[in-house]
Formats: structure tokens, sequence, C-alpha cells
């Protein structure tokens, strides 16, 4: 009988310490132009519950931060700012067994020194009742000059009005396909357009969306090229 009930207390220890997050999506590198100031470079994760019961996580970065990336915040359902480490134990992100959520993203801003240079930022995920339940995810941000706006990328992209209403109208210009993305204050995607090669014009009805602050990126092959505020009324 003894026997039997260390056996038990084993395999409760290592149920407790098992890991219940997966990683199901995220880019380890993301490159972006260097020499634009401010540009907000945003690494977006997916992680997914794999455990049998329903929990509830927080996240955190783990510094110090190469220069390149001094200036960085995350978003896990809120967004943190630059001098926040470790999201609110208040308000963890709950997921249920088997469901996964794409609501964090790491952002970095860009000096704009036009220097080529590459730093890493790891992501700690956590249960936010057992410490020992957590995932890391590390994330290379990495300055690329080639990805200059002069290299045959893009000519033209605007997106109007801003402040919008109803609708935006997107105008891109580029040998190359393109993605236009449109993100929420929390890092959540709520619309995706993709931009082919040419001249193209598109209208995107926002009237569903609810009013406030979005930020929109242009991605170019996998790469971030702008990052920008919409406001939406």
């Amino acid at each position: 009988m003894k026997n039997i009930i260390t056996l038990f207390a084993v395999v409760y220890a290592l149920g407790l310490g098992a890991q219940s997050l997966e990683l199901v999506n995220h880019k380890d590198t993301v490159y972006y132009y260097p020499s634009t100031p401010s540009l907000d470079v945003p690494a977006y994760i997916t992680v997914k519950n794999a455990s049998s019961s329903n929990n509830e996580y927080q996240v955190k970065r783990n510094g110090p931060f190469d220069q390149s990336c001094s200036i960085n915040y995350f978003c896990w359902d809120l967004c943190y700012l630059p001098s926040d480490s470790v999201s609110s134990k208040a308000t963890p992100i709950p997921i249920a067994s088997g469901q996964d959520t794409s609501a964090f993203s790491g952002h970095i801003l860009a000096s704009g020194n036009g220097v080529e240079d590459c730093c890493e930022i790891v992501y700690t995920f956590f249960n936010k009742d057992d410490a020992t339940d957590k995932l890391d995810v590390s994330v290379m941000f990495c300055g690329d000059v080639s990805l200059s706006v002069n290299e045959d990328y893009y000519s033209l992209f605007s997106v109007f009005p801003n402040p919008a209403n109803d609708f935006v109208n997107i105008e891109y210009t580029s040998k190359k396909d393109g993605s236009f993305q449109l993100f929420n204050v929390v890092g959540q995607s709520v619309f995706t357009q993709t931009l082919s090669a040419g001249d193209q014009r598109t209208t995107v009805d926002v009237s569903s969306l609810n009013s406030g602050v979005y930020f929109y990126t242009l991605q170019i092959e996998g790469n971030v090229m702008e990052t920008k505020k919409l406001i939406i009324k």
C-alpha cells in the first residue's frame, strides 16, 4: 500500500509540473527597415492550451535588452507600457482546454539609426496558478536595409481617410505582392487584405468595427514594412 501511495504522489507531482501550453505559430525572426524612426515592429505568437483543464495565463518579457530592442512593449489582452515586464495578475487570459489564442504581440520601436543588427527577446507564457507551468518563446528582431522603399518593394502605400467612419481606401503600387493587416489595441487581427503586385486601390468596409484606435501594417514577403495608427470614429 505504501508503494502505491508513493507512486500516486510521484504521478501527481509530475502532473503539476507538466507544460500545458504549446506553441502553435510564430516567426522566430522578424525583419524590419531600420532607418525609419519609431517604426513599430510587431511579432505575433499563437499558443494553445494542450492540457485537459481550463487555465488562466500571464506573460512576461525577459531582459536585459540589447540597444536595438531597448524600447519595447507587449500586448496580452491589454497593451502594456515599456516599463511593464509582466502582465497583470488581475487580468490573465483564460484559455480553455484544447483552445488557442493569438492575443499576444511583442513590439519594438526602431531607433531609426539605420544599423543592421539583431536583438532577441524571450517571452514567457505561464499558468497564473502554477509558475512552473510555462513556455518560453524567442523572437529575433533584425534590421535589414535591403527592405528600403528604394529597392523595388513598393513606391506607394497609403490608407485614407484617417480618421475613418464607414470605410478606408488602400492605395498600393509595388512589384511584389503584399498584405494589409488591421489590429485592435490588444494586438488581435480584425482584418486582412491581400495586395496584388501592380497598381491597386481597395475600399475596405470598417463600419462594423467599434470606434477607437487601431494599428495597420504593410507586410511584403513576411517582412513588416510599415506600422501606423488608424482611428475609426
